[in-house]
């Protein structure tokens, strides 16, 4: 009972309150009497750990600090206002490490198609380890380089990089290009050539914005001697219908050699290349030394093939008129063969 009593009591008194209560007490939050102040070795120490890291990705050694203490480092930089010091840090440290890359290819493998493997080599390795420092630097690539005008991402810095050193060493990128046509050529003579290789090397070109000037222009030239030889070669050693499947066939190979490795926007100059040394220059003489016995012998495929082979070069005319001159030949002749035996 008493209990009770004071339980009522209580619950009066805390409603009592409740209701005739004062407004409610506000928080105040007071400023530090001094701002804080970052260490004074704080940007010293933070790259030097940075530093390591970078330094044992492009040694290809252990990192010694997690990936994720690495990014916090990273975010207390970019926090401090230090991204802009940072950033720079790690172009120089990248690029010292670039020129060395692409230096260490200097004299290696005379026979510029082996060296076609150290030159892949160099540049997987290049693009494996510019991956892991982005990883690793991605606060600084998600906020400093998309704010900052002007500034290229970590990935694009290390491309531009490679190519700065590679474009200086003119040997290596010559070197590797000879590689690259000889390859090609041996190919096109009926050798087996390793395609996975010449893919890996010419999207580096294509990645370094190299592979229309470096590449192509010599490669688009290569293949005019090539097909200007073997044309005039076989135009005189071969009968018409051997010589027309021989164009229809390098046709598809060159157009296979275009799925198979080489930038997509090649197949245009490549394809007209290889028709105008092929067929264009010799419709003439392809008429003039088998259309009369393809028609004679009634050799529809043939003909046909030669139908759709001049058709792409727009020569089609040429067979017209070899047509016309083939009705008034064998017209000419039957006239005549009546007239005997009349």
């Amino acid at each position: 009972e008493r209990n009770s009593i004071f339980g009522s009591t209580g619950a009066a008194n805390l409603a009592q309150k409740r209701s005739t209560g004062g407004p409610p007490k506000k928080l105040v939050i007071k400023p530090f009497k001094e701002k804080p102040q970052l260490p004074k070795d704080f940007e010293e120490i933070t790259w030097a750990k940075l530093q390591e890291a970078v330094m044992a990705v492009h040694s290809k050694k252990p990192v010694a600090c997690s990936l994720e203490e690495l990014y916090r480092a990273v975010e207390d930089m970019c926090v401090h206002k230090k991204a802009g010091t940072l950033y720079t840090k790690l172009q120089q440290l990248c690029d010292l490490r670039a020129g060395e890359r692409v230096k260490g290819l200097h004299g290696r493998a005379a026979d510029p198609v082996v060296f076609l493997a150290l030159m892949d080599q160099t540049w997987q390795e290049h693009c494996e380890q510019t991956l892991m420092i982005r990883s690793i630097f991605l606060y600084l690539d998600r906020t400093f380089v998309i704010q900052t005008g002007g500034v290229r991402s970590i990935w694009d810095l290390g491309l531009e990089l490679f190519r700065n050193h590679f474009e200086t060493g003119q040997e290596i990128s010559r070197k590797c290009v000879a590689g690259l046509l000889v390859l090609i050529e041996k190919e096109r003579l009926g050798d087996s050539i390793d395609r996975t290789l010449m893919k890996s090397l010419l999207r580096m070109f294509s990645s370094l914005g190299m592979y229309h000037d470096v590449f192509e222009k010599p490669f688009i030239q290569q293949t005019t001697n090539f097909y200007c030889a073997e044309a005039e070669r076989l135009v005189l050693s071969a009968d018409v219908p051997e010589y027309l499947r021989h164009c229809e066939r390098r046709f598809q190979e060159e157009n296979q050699r275009c799925k198979d490795y080489l930038d997509n926007t090649t197949r245009k100059g490549l394809v007209s290349v290889v028709e105008k040394q092929l067929l264009e220059r010799h419709t003439a003489a392809v008429l003039e030394k088998g259309f009369h016995t393809l028609m004679l012998e009634n050799r529809v495929e043939d003909l046909n093939r030669m139908y759709i082979l001049l058709s792409r070069v727009g020569k089609l005319e040429g067979m017209r008129m070899a047509l016309a001159g083939f009705v008034k030949k064998v017209g000419a002749e039957l006239i005549m063969d009546e007239e005997k035996e009349a």
